[in-house]
């Protein structure tokens, strides 16, 4: 939590209505807001009887590392997040999850679906009052490249001490994926099937979010490197060459939606050899760093042994 003093509120008295709230443990780790997120974080808590351990960072580790640092605090066979700014709406949507997943052992998670709303309106279930657009499955998220977002994910607890010792590496080296739901969707499908409800959950508002008060170049070049960094993880850690090459061809996606899209910006860049081998990005005066994954996400595949690659 960070600077959240608005949707505080509103988010506590959301999960007050969930009917497994007595079998829930609440944790919030706040990232030293400046705001009055953590005073109405206590009021909002005590006034709905909502439980709660908040710990306090010593400094501002900043979102991508601060969300990767809370994984450490999962205790519990399930776990869920619920960004601040985002709120339920179905008050049995972690039981209808926990039911789930205890009967179906072979399952990692249960996404339920999230409305996206561009009104500061709250909004009941019963406003909504249908479900998504696609039917309630089982499904690999990356092979059929579903992505629920965050807060409509309940997973099962698949972190362990030698994968919570590899993401702080990472993180400390300057990696930023870990704290995405990519990132966590990917190791769901690891662990297991997911299975994917069309009925609604959650409220996620678009207005708050930072994804949206950035450009949009920016955000596909950060999705070329979230998958470079996903990839090797894949390889390197988890040694799932299924999901990581899924990621590599993410990543191919990412780069191409930002060259289709964004041709006059690309001018800044330089594509020297393309062939069966990879592709080489030179960078030119004004570019995104980022860009530079491209190179190095190639010349890696490329010295893996054994596995193919088809790009589409």
């Amino acid at each position: 939590m960070y600077n959240k003093a608005p949707y505080i509120e509103r988010m506590v008295r959301s999960i007050s209505k969930q009917t497994y709230l007595p079998r829930t443990e609440i944790i919030v780790v706040d990232d030293c807001s400046t705001d009055e997120s953590f005073e109405i974080l206590r009021e909002s808590a005590d006034r709905y009887q909502v439980p709660m351990t908040v710990f306090f960072n010593d400094r501002n580790l900043g979102f991508f590392k601060n969300l990767p640092h809370c994984y450490r605090f999962v205790k519990t066979p399930f776990w869920a997040i619920l960004d601040p700014d985002d709120y339920y709406i179905d008050p049995q949507r972690l039981e209808r999850a926990v039911n789930f997943l205890e009967s179906h052992p072979d399952h990692s998670a249960h996404c339920c679906a999230v409305y996206f709303s561009k009104s500061n309106d709250e909004i009941s279930i019963d406003q909504i009052n249908s479900k998504a657009n696609y039917e309630s499955r089982s499904a690999n998220w990356y092979v059929e490249q579903i992505q629920p977002q965050t807060s409509g994910i309940v997973f099962r607890n698949f972190w362990t001490e030698e994968i919570l010792n590899a993401i702080d590496r990472r993180v400390e080296a300057g990696e930023l994926c870990f704290a995405e739901d990519w990132f966590r969707n990917l190791m769901a499908s690891h662990f297991g099937k997911v299975y994917c409800d069309s009925s609604y959950g959650v409220v996620y508002p678009q207005y708050t979010g930072f994804i949206n008060k950035i450009d949009k170049l920016d955000g596909l070049i950060g999705g070329v490197q979230y998958y470079y960094e996903m990839f090797k993880f894949c390889v390197e850690v988890l040694d799932d060459k299924v999901n990581g090459y899924t990621c590599l061809r993410r990543a191919w996606q990412e780069y191409c939606k930002a060259t289709d899209d964004f041709c006059d910006k690309m001018k800044r860049l330089q594509i020297l050899q393309w062939n069966n081998t990879g592709v080489y990005v030179k960078k030119m005066n004004g570019s995104h760093d980022a860009f530079d994954v491209i190179r190095c996400l190639f010349e890696y595949c490329f010295k893996l042994d054994s596995v193919g690659v088809v790009i589409n």
